[in-house]
C-alpha cells in the first residue's frame, strides 16, 4: 500500500506539472531561443529562474546538454557554466531523491527496467566511480542519478562525484551555446571542435575497452 501511495503521489505531481506547462505555454517555449527570451524577462532574477528550471529538468525530460547550451546563450560561457553546474547538480539530487524515496520497484517501472546495470556498477562504490561515469559521456545523465538512488552509495559521495564530473562537459556545451550567435568566428569553431571531441570520447572509450579485453 505504501508503494501505491508513493506512486500515486508522484503521478499526481507529474500530471500537475504537465498541466501547468500546458496552461502557461511553457511546453511550447522549450526551445533555446524561446527559453532565452523567457529568462531575459526575469531581469536580475534570470539566474534564479534558470537554476530552478535546470534543477527540475529530470522531471521535464529535457536533455542535460540542452540546458547547458541555453545557459551559454543567456549568460555567456563563464557565468553560464556556473549557473548550469548549480542547476544540473540540483537536478541530479532531485532524481537521486526520487529513487531513494520511491524505491527500486517504482523507479524500475518508471525507467522500464533500464537501470539494473547502472545500479550494479554503483553498488558499494563511492565518489570516484560516480565521477568517472559523469566525466565520460557514455552513461545517460539521469540514469546515473536514478541508479545511484537505488544503490547503497552515500549521498555525499554521489554529490561530490557529480559536481566534479560534470564540469568539463558542462563547460563545453555552455561555451558552444555562448558562440551560436557569432557565426563562423574562431570562438565558434573552437567550441564546435570541443563538442566533437566530447562526442567522440564514448567511441574512444569503447575502442580502448575492446583493445584491453583482447
Amino acid at each position: 500500500m505504501r508503494y501505491q501511495l508513493k506512486a500515486a503521489f508522484f503521478l499526481i505531481v507529474v500530471m500537475a506539472g504537465a498541466y501547468l506547462m500546458h496552461r502557461t505555454g511553457l511546453a511550447e517555449k522549450m526551445k533555446p531561443e524561446e527559453i532565452r527570451a523567457t529568462l531575459a524577462s526575469f531581469g536580475v532574477l534570470a539566474p534564479v529562474a534558470f537554476i530552478g528550471l535546470a534543477s527540475l529538468r529530470p522531471l521535464l525530460f529535457v536533455p542535460a546538454g540542452f540546458i547547458s547550451v541555453v545557459g551559454g546563450m543567456v549568460f555567456g560561457s563563464l557565468a553560464g557554466t556556473v549557473y548550469t553546474l548549480l542547476g544540473s547538480s540540483l537536478g541530479a539530487v532531485v532524481a537521486f531523491g526520487i529513487s531513494r524515496f520511491f524505491g527500486r520497484e517504482f523507479v524500475q517501472k518508471l525507467t522500464k527496467g533500464r537501470l539494473g546495470r547502472w545500479s550494479q556498477m554503483l553498488e558499494g562504490q563511492g565518489a570516484k566511480i560516480v565521477f568517472l561515469m559523469r566525466l565520460i559521456p557514455v552513461f545517460p545523465f539521469d540514469a546515473i542519478s536514478y541508479a545511484a538512488g537505488l544503490s547503497h552509495i552515500k549521498f555525499k559521495d554521489f554529490a561530490l562525484g557529480t559536481v566534479l564530473g560534470i564540469i568539463p562537459g558542462t563547460f563545453v556545451y555552455t561555451f558552444l551555446g555562448s558562440t551560436l550567435h557569432e557565426g563562423l568566428t574562431p570562438r565558434f569553431i573552437i567550441a564546435v571542435t570541443f563538442t566533437v571531441v566530447l562526442a567522440l570520447i564514448p567511441v574512444l572509450f569503447e575502442t580502448v575497452g575492446k583493445y584491453i579485453r583482447l
